[in-house]
Parts: C-alpha cells; sequence; structure tokens
C-alpha cells in the first residue's frame, strides 16, 4: 500500500503545472494575466470563485440533510437556506463584475445554448444523455 501511494503522489507531482507547483510561477502567471486582460479582475474573479464553491457548499450541506438525514424544512432551515443563497447571489454578481458581464447577456446566452441543446419542446432525457456540442 504504501508503494502505492507514493507511486500516486509522483503521479500527481508530474501532472502538476508549474503554477500549481510554485508559488513564485502563479504569481507570474497572475501577473501576466492581469497585464495582457486589463479588463479582468484577477484577484476578484479567485476570490469569486473560491466564495461561490464555498457557499455551495454550505447550501448543499443544508439539502442534504434536508433529503438524506431527515431535517425537517422549517422556518429556520429556510432562514438558513436564504442567507447562504445570499451569499451564492453575492459572489456570484462579484464574478460578473470581476469579468466585466452584464448579466442580460448571461441569461441570453444560457437560453440560447439551452434551446440549441433541446430545442422549442424543452428538456428531454433523450437529448440530455445524447448531446450534440
Amino acid at each position: 500500500m504504501e508503494r502505492l501511494i507514493e507511486n500516486y503522489i509522483n503521479f500527481i507531482e508530474n501532472n502538476l503545472s508549474n503554477e500549481n507547483k510554485n508559488l513564485e510561477n502563479l504569481i507570474d502567471r497572475l501577473s501576466n494575466l492581469q497585464k495582457e486582460n486589463k479588463n479582468i479582475n484577477f484577484s476578484s474573479l479567485i476570490g469569486s470563485c473560491l466564495g461561490l464553491i464555498g457557499e455551495a457548499g454550505e447550501t448543499t450541506e443544508i439539502v442534504k440533510k434536508i433529503i438524506m438525514q431527515g431535517k425537517n424544512i422549517n422556518e429556520e432551515t429556510l432562514e438558513k437556506l436564504k442567507k447562504e443563497i445570499g451569499d451564492i447571489t453575492f459572489y456570484y454578481f462579484m464574478l460578473l463584475n470581476s469579468l466585466n458581464f452584464d448579466i442580460k447577456d448571461i441569461i441570453q446566452t444560457n437560453m440560447e445554448k439551452l434551446k440549441n441543446r433541446y430545442g422549442n419542446n424543452g428538456f428531454s432525457v433523450e437529448k440530455s444523455e445524447n448531446r450534440i456540442e
């Protein structure tokens, strides 16, 4: 087992980018990206993505407890969900702002993507499992 773990650690190390292996490389990459893309706030981009994933995890934990562990849906639970969804909304709009994206354009793009995928009749399992990208 120890050999397997050692081999796996080496495998991981061999499959990491230089930015994943070394902080200086990461800082250089971020600095270059920021210079080349002045309209994107990379600090905010990183913060918003980390925030989104954290808050989505907290929301998912509440839903998991309701569905899998018998937690009741009551005022307290709904209030917790509301607060977590508020946090998701905060980080979502932070993400949009960091990329200078407009929410209306995001909605329109998503509607077009799903319409292309599912057609005018909406979702179907068949089209979902046999996507044409």
